[in-house]
């Protein structure tokens, strides 16, 4: 019974001691910040069927006291991690790649060869906030370090093409590789908006006359032809304390009288129009 024992023991211990793990050499020895990474690796021996393999970067000196996880894996037998190297990871030429595994618990042998981890560069991008849809294309600019490239809809050969983008909110970005061959993006907005509605707009609030203003007990909107479904009275804030509803051929007119004074919002519907005016209670 004793001898059992301690042939089962012996098996055990021998099944442990021969599950390894050795990360095979990686495409590349130069490895920018925040970038993917492909680790291979090898088994052999016995795992759980729901381990996960982890692979770590050493410090700079190839040291694995502390080491950094950078990507895993489940799986029964897998070969290859995708893994990323953070931009915490600090640039130098010592550093080496290992995977370990969680059931049961092995450290991997490292890849055998130091590594680069390369810098990748600080990168800024503002562009312009709005921009009428029928106006003329302009060079792209406000990307730092110079040298760089622009892409999003509407960026053709460095410039941007408001009628080519289309009406609406479009991401526009920056893109500069440094000379260790690093690269970094920012990414700014551009509205493009419909200019000649606007005017159509500020024709239409300038046609609108409001009066008396400052009012006390009654004011009057003289709009001339253009028909006025609804006046509404608001706050600042945006509450509302009257809305008055019209037809066609009516006075569009208002009591106040029972609104406190001081400074509202006058709200009028025109159709699918809105237009506001600032007003005066006494």
């Amino acid at each position: 019974m004793r001898q059992a024992l301690i042939l089962v023991l012996f098996l055990i211990s021998f099944n442990l001691q021969s599950q390894t793990i050795v990360t095979l050499p990686l495409e590349t020895s130069e490895i920018c910040q925040e970038a993917g990474v492909r680790v291979p690796f090898a088994i052999s021996g016995a795992f759980s069927t729901d381990n996960i393999y982890t692979a770590q970067i050493s410090d700079v000196n190839g040291s694995f006291g502390l080491p950094t996880g950078i990507g895993f894996v489940y799986g029964f037998n897998p070969d290859t991690i995708d893994a990323v190297i953070p931009l915490g990871i600090p640039p130098g030429l010592g550093y080496r790649i290992r995977v370990v595994s969680s059931s049961p618990y092995v450290e991997g042998i490292d890849n055998g060869v130091d590594l680069s981890i390369l810098e990748v560069p600080g990168v800024t991008f503002q562009t312009i906030d709005t921009i009428c849809f029928d106006e003329e294309p302009f060079d792209m600019a406000g990307g730092f370090p110079l040298g760089g490239f622009y892409f999003g809809t509407g960026v053709e050969a460095g410039a941007f093409f408001s009628a080519t983008a289309g009406f609406g909110h479009h991401q526009l970005s920056y893109t500069y590789t440094a000379p260790n061959g690093c690269s970094a993006t920012d990414v700014d907005s551009i509205f493009v908006e419909d200019c000649t509605v606007g005017i159509k707009k500020q024709g239409l609030a300038e046609s609108i006359k409001v009066f008396p203003n400052p009012a006390k007990d009654e004011l009057t909107v003289f709009a001339g032809s253009t028909e006025i479904s609804t006046i509404s009275i608001l706050t600042i804030n945006g509450q509302v304390l009257s809305r008055k509803s019209f037809k066609p051929g009516d006075d569009h007119s208002v009591s106040v009288s029972n609104i406190p004074p001081g400074l509202y919002l006058l709200v009028m519907e025109i159709g699918n129009e809105r237009v506001v005016k600032k007003i005066i209670i006494e």
